[in-house]
């Protein structure tokens, strides 16, 4: 009986068996196929860095398909249109990347690539330069030895480290947040405090930074909004002190439904109520606020 029920299995798992093999074929070649269109894609901004250093960075030659293809990616990230902002943040951070980068990342490793990306456009983005102090960025060291940089220990079922601290307060940092932040995905804390930071917080970022804890801004000069974004992410501490000119307006407060800590500090913020929907949590809100807004929130 033994014996002839083992056939009997073998044949009825044998279909089954042949088209799961199929399906993983399908899907490399699928893969494979995909990664061939991207290089193609690429090849039509081959001379992409020849702008800022025609001796320097040469165009890509059709056969290096790994530059071709980390290219690819770094569109991706940042749009074409960013990238061939000429003498932008992320064209020099691209091309460091593309020639200059000692640790020659491929797309086999993509968040590790575009984390490395993400750091490289900060520092362009803010005048890494000027910074009070930068060392080791820009280095062949991997970015958790990079000043301010924290990364994650490898696990048993993840090998691969991601940045997940960020701390560079008092850096003379002078400029903007770029949205590449939202790169970031496993950032738990940003502390850019006391710095010369402009413009208005990346939307994009805070709605994709899932796992964030602590974001301090503080001292800085941001304008603008509270995006309504930021409800997307459950953040303890939110620290907007010193800013000048931000509008916290009903339209992002509703959202703002994780946020346990709500720090103001005693600066001008113009701050409207009009009408608040859904069961908003702030525990503690402190600043230049009236006592009726005060009383509605805690």
């Amino acid at each position: 009986m033994v014996s002839t029920r083992i056939p009997l299995l073998v044949r009825a798992l044998l279909p089954s068996s042949l088209l799961l093999l199929f399906l993983i074929i399908s899907v490399a070649a699928a893969g494979k196929a995909k990664r061939r269109r991207e290089i193609r894609n690429t090849e039509q901004y081959a001379d992409i860095c020849t702008s800022l250093n025609s001796a320097s960075y040469p165009p890509i030659e059709a056969n290096d398909k790994r530059r071709h293809s980390v290219l690819s990616a770094l569109i991706d990230a940042s749009g074409l249109q960013n990238l061939l902002a000429a003498d932008g943040p992320r064209l020099r951070s691209a091309c460091w990347i593309l020639y200059d980068d000692p640790a020659k990342l491929s797309t086999t490793n993509k968040s590790r690539l575009l984390e490395r990306y993400a750091l490289v456009v900060l520092y362009h983005a803010s005048q890494g330069g000027q910074w009070a102090s930068s060392k080791n960025w820009l280095s062949k060291s991997d970015v958790g030895k990079w000043e301010g940089v924290t990364t994650s220990r490898p696990r048993i079922f993840s090998l691969h480290k991601h940045v997940t601290n960020l701390v560079l307060p008092f850096n003379a940092m002078n400029g903007i947040l770029p949205r590449e932040l939202s790169l970031l995905r496993q950032l738990h804390v940003v502390d850019l405090r006391g710095n010369d930071l402009q413009g208005v917080l990346p939307a994009k970022a805070l709605s994709e930074l899932k796992r964030l804890e602590v974001m301090d801004l503080s001292m800085n000069n941001i304008l603008g909004r509270i995006p309504t974004e930021i409800g997307l992410v459950c953040i303890a501490h939110l620290f907007v002190a010193a800013y000048t000119g931000l509008i916290v307006a009903s339209q992002s407060l509703r959202f703002l439904i994780c946020v346990h800590d709500f720090l103001f500090a005693h600066y001008s913020i113009a701050m409207t109520v009009k009408e608040l929907e859904g069961g908003i949590s702030i525990r503690q809100l402190s600043g230049r606020t009236d006592t009726t807004t005060r009383k509605r929130f805690i």
